[in-house]
């Protein structure tokens, strides 16, 4: 197939390399210009895995291209993706812009039956049907494909697709989505689900709430047992043994505080969506607090160190990533450097000059002189502070720290207690 994606950001640039993998030959589009540069050189404008070796795949073979010239990748397109952002007001709302605009650009160009329009950006329930198939007045053949994917291991969600969820608006039946799926995705074995617009649109919030529910539940599980002496890792693996009855792995191993452009913002946007309609979610609506509290719990303990000097190893809210938005390891950078400590980064994903958009502004917004924080390599950061803060237990790290046995620790990747012996601080989950 012909296929367009607009917004060329985590989901899109992965969407985009991946669909190409697939036999499709795909226009990227992004009003970006540096985004376009990157890609166009065979680049992903974005740090995950595999995807820089995807992105250059396609370019070589002639299956990507990239343009900020909406008008000239929709042109010859028989499907368009949308994959741009929608992130928090300050209200905790869904900022919706980025979407309309696409849709208004969008309406503009397509007069006929044209091309299937697809939106993969996460939006309230009924936004689809109340906001912007009214946009498009009848003349578009319009679907909705909430994504599942997940930062840092993106490419392989994208290519072993949990179920593929489509939601037919405007022009299309239950029939034309289920030959859609069989192009959009051969060889990749799914289970499709065509459901009604507001219950694609919801799944995503489920999905990410619920995640961050996890996280948050087995953190303060952790925290009430770092206080009872109890071993948190032989308590969670038998909890875990129960795959009757209780759940699965993901997300349910003790770790530090949840982050990214997801689950934070969706958590907001669930909460503001129940508001509305007046109602109340007790629990949900604590779980971002209990969430702050471990990054509080985090620098009460190197307060408590009396270090002046502190190394952290990562600052992306998980590996593998240089996303930095709402990273719970940058925010307590800033608490560290906003006290008076002299703070030094190393994050193997983070590159600065390659930082654009929402990403670069948070980082720069609570880090401003981020550029003096930062250091080339682990063993940089082991060697000029008194106390590390292990964020991400990549093997380059974890090698600087065991060729300096006397560093103290904390260790916020939730590594086997025995790992770092008796040198690790008491840490904020054991």
């Amino acid at each position: 197939m012909r296929i367009a994606v607009i917004g060329l950001g985590y989901v899109g640039a992965v969407t985009l390399a991946c669909l190409a993998r697939l036999g499709h030959h795909v226009a990227g589009v992004d009003a970006m210009p540096g985004k376009v540069e990157q890609m166009a050189a065979g680049r992903a404008p974005v740090v995950e895995p595999g995807l820089d070796e995807l992105v250059a795949e396609g370019v070589a073979a002639g299956r990507i291209q990239v343009t900020t010239d909406l008008a000239a990748a929709v042109a010859a397109a028989e499907l368009i993706m949308v994959c741009v952002g929608t992130p928090s007001t300050v209200e905790g709302a869904v900022e919706l812009s980025h979407v309309t605009h696409v849709a208004g650009e969008l309406a503009g160009l397509i007069t006929g039956p044209g091309p299937v329009v697809v939106f993969r950006s996460t939006v309230p329930p009924g936004t689809m049907e109340a906001v912007v198939a009214p946009i498009f007045g009848g003349r578009a053949r319009l679907a909705f494909h909430p994504e599942f994917m997940r930062e840092g291991t993106s490419v392989r969600d994208f290519m072993e697709q949990p179920p593929v969820v489509l939601a037919p608006l405007a022009n299309l039946d239950a029939g034309d989505l289920e030959g859609l799926a069989a192009r959009l995705y051969p060889g990749i074995g799914f289970r499709l689900s065509v459901v009604a617009p507001k219950t694609a649109e919801m799944i995503k919030y489920v999905n990410n709430v619920f995640h961050a529910v996890k996280v948050t539940f087995v953190n303060e599980v952790g925290r009430v047992c770092r206080q009872l002496g109890v071993d948190t890792h032989e308590l969670t693996g038998l909890f875990l043994a129960d795959d009757k009855l209780n759940i699965s792995p993901a997300y349910l191993r003790p770790g530090f505080a949840f982050g990214g452009s997801c689950l934070p913002k969706d958590l907001r946007a669930l909460l503001h969506v129940a508001g509305r309609g007046g109602v109340d979610l007790p629990m949900i609506g604590h779980v971002a607090a209990s969430n702050t509290e471990h990054v509080y719990a985090a620098w009460r303990m190197i307060a408590a160190s009396g270090a002046k000097s502190v190394g952290f190893l990562g600052l992306g809210f998980k590996p593998a990533t240089d996303d930095v938005r709402e990273s719970p390891f940058c925010l307590l950078a800033e608490l560290c450097a906003r006290e008076g400590l002299n703070v030094r980064i190393h994050d193997e994903s983070l590159r600065l000059d390659k930082l654009v958009g929402r990403n670069a502004a948070y980082l720069f917004q609570h880090i401003e002189d981020i550029a003096d924080h930062l250091v080339e390599s682990a063993e940089a950061v082991v060697a000029e502070a008194e106390l590390v803060v292990l964020c991400h237990a990549t093997p380059g790290h974890l090698a600087a720290l065991d060729a300096a046995p006397d560093k103290a620790v904390i260790d916020l990747a939730g590594l086997p207690s025995a790992r770092l012996g008796s040198r690790a601080a008491s840490p904020v989950r054991p």
